[in-house]
């Protein structure tokens, strides 16, 4: 498994079948907007050479300047232009996306939790506000909502493709969680520390889980359902690396599309009911 296959709107994966519980138009433009997050995102991952990685981010920046004066010039930036217009999309948040990716590029180690949360709001964020600007229909999340689902969906992502981080001496996940002073040299000579440092993010996303739940109002809840079934999904196969005492490094782990189909359509389903609830009550 390559990182650009996970980094990649495949068919049977997370995202995919999360996008299956949002009506046809506003399902088209997430697709475009997530295939816009993982060309970005894949630039750092398939240039060896960050010079070459900084020169085609760069582009792809003037690439949006042109999208927003409607003379793109790639193929998908061309089906974005439906969706800007549809959605009154920012371009804020796409160079955001780009400018994120420039730093990953300059800055491999985060110490710190507040480091590494801040990390995954400007990896993440920017996504969740665009898809927000689809899906939410003038009621989106609050701003500290963002926060928690991004450190979340982004903590989960980095700890999927922590080997091919390291192949690249990248290493993202917050050494002040562990009991004692540690390096990554360190943590990888001892599977021990490493499961000690999974156990303790697991146990801040925990506590993020319960913060992003009890933000989200009634009604804008309602609206939320693809990035609540993401979010279901991405906490099973948290449960997944746990079970495996976060072995990462020599072992890939991952939910089966088949399971994958069947987890949306529960999450799905429970969202549904708790919405026919809610219209009772009212």
């Amino acid at each position: 498994m390559k990182v650009e296959q996970l980094l990649t709107l495949k068919p049977g994966g997370m995202v995919y079948y999360s996008l299956l519980q949002v009506p046809t138009k506003p399902r088209n433009a997430l697709k475009l907007i997530y295939q816009f997050y993982y060309d970005i995102k894949q630039i750092a991952y398939r240039c060896s050479d960050r010079g070459v990685a900084r020169v085609k981010l760069h582009w792809w920046h003037d690439e949006v300047n042109r999208l927003f004066q409607m003379v793109p010039q790639h193929p998908l930036t061309r089906q974005l232009l439906s969706a800007i217009s549809n959605y009154n999309l920012t371009s804020n948040l796409f160079r955001a996306i780009i400018g994120s990716t420039l730093q990953q590029l300059d800055h491999d180690h985060h110490h710190s939790l507040d480091e590494f949360k801040a990390f995954c709001q400007r990896e993440h964020g920017p996504l969740i506000q665009l898809c927000n600007q689809v899906i939410s229909k003038g009621k989106p999340m609050q701003a500290a909502t963002v926060e928690e689902l991004a450190f979340i969906l982004h903590s989960l992502q980095v700890l999927q493709i922590l080997h091919f981080d390291r192949e690249r001496d990248r290493f993202y996940l917050p050494l002040s969680l562990l009991p004692e002073a540690s390096t990554v040299e360190q943590l990888f000579a001892e599977p021990d520390q490493l499961q000690m440092l999974g156990e303790q993010l697991f146990a801040e996303l925990s506590t993020a889980k319960d913060r992003f739940f009890n933000s989200l109002t009634p009604d804008i809840r309602k609206l939320q359902r693809f990035h609540i079934v993401l979010l279901e999904l991405n906490l099973v196969l948290a449960s997944e690396l746990q079970a495996s005492g976060f072995d990462c490094l020599t072992r890939f782990t991952s939910i089966t599309p088949i399971r994958n189909f069947f987890l949306a359509r529960k999450f799905a389903k429970r969202e549904q009911r708790y919405a026919k609830q809610l219209h009772r009550i009212a």
